[in-house]
């Protein structure tokens, strides 16, 4: 490990890429990330990365993108990870060689054994369902250009491009979609996640990565990827926030609600027609607004809950059926999420060891949230 990090900073430096008071480090069970080699000021510089070392669309082979229609009919994602799948890859061989192998990402759901996915918590699940329709689409238009692009090759590529990539746009992107506006870096692609990290800005010239906060020597330098739930953390980079360390962690309760909300049929209708149905969350502070209206749909008259909903009506009145009602399907929902960890923990020969290990460490952590929210309610 330490030689091909000692090739990726020679390599590095005839890129002109700038490491200030960090390293890459190899963190077991965890890849490479960056660490300090000194104190680390807020507001410090610790990396700048020029825009003549990053890889983009316009970066990519004339060769390869000729055998694709252009974007936005062939996506650039599906475009660079076409080029990381190919043995005549554009990307230099020092920075290929701290690219994680197939093993590295086994905890990305959409390497797994299908049969492990229901086992999946449903926000999960629907993230899971969107990013595989995705990876099909962009795989079926390489593949019909490319006869013979192995799919297991392929979508190790795709998910190194979904899982590491950059916001970027170029004259020659810039009038795509938001979603092909993605850049492939060198060391800025090996920071680490943190729900609070340093901040990352670009320019004409370069990307720059800025200390959010002061650094002891030695300590991980994290960027934050995004104010995202564990599920989200999941489904699109493989792994979890530990504990209850990510402040932006939510539960759906949409499996919970909404076989509750169907009948009579008029109320889903209401409650579409006041745009409040679906897409109820649950966080380590409180259930959210539209739950809210949701559960009162559930208790109180028709006219009492829209009054709430418009704000014409704080709720108050009515709020203790609202916190018995949902107290009692936040208890049933316990009771269902313990029974799928011990289903998971007892499944034998599907998938690997690892994965099952992490849908049971992520239903823990939604049990921690629903079980704190049951304990508020009884007070």
């Amino acid at each position: 490990m330490s030689d091909i990090i000692h090739d990726l900073l020679d390599w590095s430096k005839t890129q002109n890429v700038v490491l200030n008071g960090i390293k890459p480090n190899a963190f077991p069970g965890r890849g490479i990330g960056l660490i300090s080699t000194r104190a680390i000021k807020e507001g410090d510089v610790v990396l700048e990365v020029p825009t003549s070392a990053i890889k983009t669309l316009d970066d990519l082979p004339p060769s390869l993108r000729k055998k694709l229609p252009s974007p936005p009919d062939t996506t650039v994602h599906a475009l660079l990870a076409l080029d990381l799948a190919t043995d005549a890859s554009s990307c230099p061989a020092p920075w290929r060689a701290v690219l994680p192998s197939r093993a590295d990402i086994a905890t990305m759901p959409l390497t797994w054994d299908e049969r492990l996915h229901p086992y999946l918590p449903p926000a999960a699940r629907e993230l899971l369902k969107q990013q595989k329709t995705k990876f099909e689409k962009d795989f079926a238009n390489c593949v019909a250009a490319v006869p013979g692009l192995d799919e297991s090759r392929y979508r190790h590529a795709w998910l190194l491009v979904n899982s590491r990539t950059f916001y970027h746009t170029s004259p020659l992107t810039a009038k795509l979609p938001k979603e092909d506006h993605l850049s492939l870096q060198p060391v800025a692609d090996l920071f680490n996640h943190a729900a609070r990290g340093c901040a990352v800005a670009y320019c004409d010239l370069s990307y720059t990565v800025t200390a959010n906060r002061s650094y002891p020597r030695g300590a991980e330098i994290p960027i934050c990827y995004g104010r995202h739930s564990n599920d989200f953390l999941l489904v699109e980079y493989g792994f979890i926030l530990e504990g209850t360390s990510n402040e932006w962690d939510e539960v759906s309760l949409d499996d919970v609600l909404l076989p509750r909300l169907r009948k009579p049929a008029t109320r889903k209708r209401d409650l579409e027609d006041a745009g409040f149905w679906g897409r109820y969350v649950l966080d380590s502070d409180m259930v959210c607004f539209r739950t809210q209206v949701a559960v009162r749909s559930l208790v109180v008259p028709e006219w009492v809950w829209r009054s709430f909903a418009e704000g014409r009506d704080e709720g108050e009145g009515a709020q203790w059926k609202v916190d018995t009602e949902l107290k009692a399907m936040l208890e049933e929902y316990d009771e269902q999420i313990e029974a799928t960890i011990k289903e998971v923990e007892s499944l034998e020969g599907v998938g690997e060891a690892v994965q099952r290990e992490i849908i049971v460490q992520r239903w823990r952590q939604i049990q921690t949230i629903v079980g704190a929210a049951i304990k508020r309610l009884a007070q």
